[in-house]
């Protein structure tokens, strides 16, 4: 902050002419990510500036695509009681991704921030890291693009194709109800591993099995709603779900309703699975 009032010379007559009193950073797995933060701060914030950091780099400067906002709350926010303290304030918003942030950290702690502040035999190798960091923001767009290509044009009835995350997370999509679905990331991966451990392998016997456990799946979500409701009357906190969820008659995932499916097909098979797993884990250290 005091090397900003330096750099920029301002004169500082209140905590309100600072632009960055409210400093946010917000750092994304994905480029695509980013990109959306930065149009959503657009259209909700009212921004006062915005830079984009590589945009303004010299030739011989060294940098990151890291894009920086100066924004405060539109006017139509001032109404509201949550927001009428935050008048006048301005907030820097930094947004990025991932290897973006590698890249910003690294350089603020070597301080290469021009090219003749870095030691010629290292100017290469800095070189390929800037270089690389791109190439890996670039290759996970690919991996997202070919992911979302290979997701809408592959079949499900397949028999001899070999069960995956995203062919697994399309299946349950198609047969249970999108009401379970959970808005946060499902653990497709957990659940892939024990499918396959009881072979259930392929798009065709996944199907069969929710096809086969279908009533039961009902039966079984309607009475853990149930259940939760009466632990709720009597004051108690549902156990297994959330109480927005069981109000809305929801009570298993989708993984969880796979999981009924693979439980009921298995029997006693489970629990042994369950146990197998449980002793495989490292024991954890005792406590001081």
């Amino acid at each position: 902050m005091f090397q900003a009032i330096e750099s920029k010379s301002l004169a500082i007559k209140s905590v309100r002419d600072f632009d960055d009193l409210i400093g946010l950073r917000v750092i994304l797995t994905f480029k695509r990510e980013a990109d959306l933060v930065c149009e959503l701060i657009r259209k909700n914030l009212k921004v006062l500036v915005e830079k984009d950091i590589q945009a303004k780099l010299g030739e011989r400067e060294f940098g990151y695509s890291s894009v920086h906002f100066i924004a405060e709350p539109p006017t139509s926010w001032q109404s509201m009681p949550t927001f009428k303290k935050a008048v006048g304030f301005r907030a820097e918003i930094q947004v990025r991704s991932g290897a973006q942030h590698i890249w910003a950290s690294a350089s603020r702690v070597l301080q290469y921030r021009q090219e003749q502040s870095v030691p010629p035999p290292v100017r290469r190798a800095i070189n390929r890291v800037s270089a690389l960091l791109e190439m890996a923001d670039l290759e996970f767009e690919r991996v997202l693009t070919e992911r979302t290509s290979y997701v809408a044009h592959v079949k499900t009835d397949s028999a001899s194709e070999e069960l995956n995350v995203d062919l697994l997370a399309k299946i349950l999509d198609e047969h249970l109800p999108s009401e379970n679905k959970s808005p946060e990331s499902e653990n497709y991966a957990a659940l892939l591993q024990e499918l396959i451990h009881f072979s259930i392998n392929t798009p065709q016997k996944l199907r069969d099995l929710l096809n086969k456990f279908h009533n039961a799946i009902e039966e079984d979500e309607a009475e853990s709603v149930e259940r939760c409701n009466t632990e709720m009357a009597s004051g108690q906190k549902p156990r297994g779900a959330g109480i927005e969820r069981v109000k809305r008659g929801v009570y298993y995932t989708h993984v969880g309703l796979a999981r009924v499916a693979l439980r009921k097909e298995v029997g006693k098979k489970w629990n042994e699975y369950i146990e197998s797993r449980k002793r495989k884990k490292p024991i954890s250290a005792p406590k001081a």
